[in-house]
């Protein structure tokens, strides 16, 4: 009679426990997730001027429901030129043509993202000078990276101005890696339980308790995003209120970027709650049209890719090896070795280098094993076979800083 009660509790504690002890966990997380949701603000009456002090930036985390957009960069960039640190100018009617200066005023009294914004500009201008269209950026993990030091510093301020909290506290983050641990301990003595009956390894109880606590513990310190306070619903209703009265004035999304006069942010405060056209990118460039300041003046140059046969090398003889000496303007893996288990082994990248000569330019072929001998911004000199567009080799004759 005991042994049958035994085996049969075998499932409960095996089975039963670690189910049950990873779902009161999922509960209790999830229940935390859903009550942690920012609150729905309603906009305030609309007021004349601006109804806060907050900057720009902060003023798009609020009005987005505590949730940074693309509109962050782009009206701190505009509100730096509403204060002189910048000047933006159009020569003819075609907004795309808008060049930023800087007009040396110092940044030092600048706040973090403030200062990030103003130095990609001061780092991609050539005596003072660069295309707003060319603040966008030739690599994916360069523009994922900058983007999201800009969040962290946005969030930052926005928490010492009292308008943000983060979703999860620490002292909840804690609590939930602490049942964790509690929950592992049931996975842990199902496992335990289960390797005693089957004479098997019982270390595996304790990698099974370890795995489990470091997998829960990791999900609940993961980063949920902002959440509202009672001064940043006051401040939200306030500013959704002004974007509620700039509705009804259709014309402000159709104002150039160069309309920003010193001294007037209200163009700045327009974009960060998303009621202008977007000529500003701090994202990724298109590979087919970048931008080039190579031979000291900056111009918008084409790039044709090679298509699936350039992957082969042309016939010995056919032609003979040349060189490109210029700047790297685009480096990116293009062909894998297919694989299950990931996205595979780079075999080949894509290599754009521009001479200064041409308006349109081809990219080469860059086998991976000699990829690492250069990278963006980079002023190289490449051996080449032009007719299977491939690079032989790599010499970096100025490195970028």
């Amino acid at each position: 009679m005991t042994l049958a009660v035994v085996n049969l509790s075998d499932p409960v504690i095996e089975i039963g426990l670690p189910v049950a002890s990873l779902a009161c966990w999922v509960v209790l997380y999830v229940t935390t997730v859903l009550a942690s949701r920012p609150t729905v603000v309603t906009p305030g009456a609309a007021v004349a001027g601006f109804p806060g002090q907050e900057p720009p930036a902060v003023v798009n985390l609020l009005a987005n429901g505590w949730r940074q957009t693309g509109d962050a960069a782009q009206s701190t960039l505009l509100d730096l030129a509403a204060r002189r640190y910048l000047e933006l100018r159009q020569a003819d009617p075609d907004s795309r043509t808008t060049t930023v200066h800087l007009t040396g005023r110092a940044p030092d009294d600048l706040n973090p993202y403030e200062r990030q914004v103003y130095d990609r500009v001061a780092e991609r201008a050539v005596e003072g000078v660069v295309p707003l269209a060319a603040l966008n950026f030739s690599d994916a993990a360069w523009s994922t990276d900058w983007s999201t030091r800009l969040r962290h510093a946005v969030v930052a301020d926005a928490r010492r101005l009292g308008v943000s909290r983060p979703r999860v506290s620490r002292p909840l983050v804690t609590l939930l890696r602490m049942l964790g641990v509690v929950a592992a301990g049931g996975v842990a003595v199902g496992s335990w339980h289960y390797v005693t009956r089957s004479g098997g390894d019982r270390l595996g109880a304790g990698a099974a308790f370890v795995v489990t606590a470091m997998v829960l513990a990791a999900i609940a310190g993961r980063d949920l995003g902002e959440r509202d306070t009672p001064a940043g619903r006051a401040a939200a209703a306030r500013w959704l209120g002004l974007r509620a009265r700039l509705a009804g004035h259709a014309a402000t999304g159709d104002l150039p970027p160069a309309a920003v006069t010193a001294g007037d942010r209200y163009l700045a405060y327009a974009c960060a709650l998303g009621r202008t056209s977007s000529l500003i990118t701090f994202g990724v460039a298109d590979r087919g049209l970048l931008w080039s300041s190579y031979g000291g003046r900056w111009r918008q140059v084409s790039v044709s890719y090679p298509g699936g046969l350039a992957r082969y090398q042309a016939p010995l003889g056919r032609t003979a090896p040349t060189t490109v000496t210029g700047e790297v303007l685009w480096h990116e893996v293009w062909q894998r070795q297919p694989s299950d288990d990931g996205p595979g082994r780079p075999i080949n990248h894509y290599l754009v280098i521009d001479d200064g000569h041409a308006d349109r330019l081809r990219a080469w072929i860059l086998p991976h094993k000699i990829a690492d001998e250069c990278r963006l911004g980079d002023i190289v000199t490449a051996r080449v076979r032009p007719w299977s567009r491939r690079v032989l080799g790599v010499t970096v004759q100025r490195a970028t800083p």
